[in-house]
This record gives C-alpha cells, structure tokens and sequence, in this order.
C-alpha cells in the first residue's frame, strides 16, 4: 500500500481511537480531582509520606502577590500552596466551586478525612453560617497554634466573589 493512502488512514484511525477513548473512559471529574489532590498531596504531606511534587500532578508553579510559591492546576483551575503546618487548595472566581461542586467536595471530605485522621472529631463551631457550605474537624484550643485538623468553607453565592478553602493544619506548639 502506498505511504500518500496508509498515512491519512493511520492518522485518522488514531483520532477516532483517542476521541472515543475519551468518551468511554472520561478523566476524573473537577471534584473528584480536588479532592484526589487534598489526599494525595495534603494528606500524604501531613504525615510526612512521600507524595513526589506538585510537579507530578500537573501543577505548574506560580508566584502569589507575597513572593510564595504556589502551584496551579490548569485543570480545575485551583490553587495549591503548601506552607510549614499547612496545606491549602483554593479556588476563586471565575474558577470558583458552584454550589453542586462544593457539596460534591464536602460529601468526599465526610469519607476521606475519618479515614484518614479517624481521631480528629467534627468540629460543629467551625461551621460558617451565611449561604456556605462548610465543615472542619478540629481539635484543640481555640485561637490556639495547637489548634490543628481539616478544615473547608466555599461561598459560591457570596456577592463580593465566589471563593472556597480546604486546608489541613498541622498541631503547632504555642511559643
């Protein structure tokens, strides 16, 4: 057969192959993927397991406005910033968690983290009131360095911009 009639037909048969593989075995969804990121790198962060680097996930690097680095994923458009005691995901507008998301994301967290940290109690005063959708399972004093868990808060409806939190603190001792 001649290479002009088998290139097309390769090319083609590679795009139908790639399109329909796609649509039967989809990627993970935006929720599913966050939360893959807060076990796999928070998570694993917090009890020092070796997760590789946010480079292995997708994330590329970025600098914040205080000269941190924080990486972003270009897939959900969230942000990641890892600092000493703490791991947080954040999303703001325009790429911010609809209400649906944020409830998916929550319903996640409710299996994740008493499978993951199964002594850290619900906190029901870390609830944020208003049009939230929030929830932390905390320990320790209040307003304390060793006060320390999980912690998520989305405002999807907020008029000032949407915007949501999910951090996991490490207990700090008080100076």
């Amino acid at each position: 057969m001649k290479l002009r009639i088998l290139a097309p037909i390769v090319v083609i048969g590679f795009t139908f192959g790639f399109a329909a593989a796609s649509t039967l075995w989809p990627g993970p969804s935006r929720t599913e993927r966050i939360t893959m990121l807060f076990k796999e790198i928070c998570v694993a962060r917090h009890f020092d397991r070796d997760f590789g680097t946010p480079d292995d996930y997708g994330l590329v690097d970025v600098l914040d406005g205080f000269r941190d680095v924080v990486w972003i994923d270009p897939t959900t458009g969230v942000f990641l910033r890892l600092e000493k005691a703490k791991c947080t995901i954040e999303a703001h507008a325009p790429h911010a968690l609809s209400r649906p998301e944020a409830e998916d994301v929550l319903t996640r967290l409710e299996t994740i983290v008493p499978s993951a940290l199964p002594d850290l109690p619900v906190d029901p005063d870390a609830a944020v009131g208003g049009n939230s959708v929030s929830k932390g399972w905390l320990t320790g004093p209040r307003g304390s360095l060793a006060r320390w868990g999980v912690f998520f808060a989305a405002f999807p409806d907020n008029p000032d911009g949407d915007s949501s939190w999910l951090w996991i603190r490490a207990p700090q001792p008080d100076s």
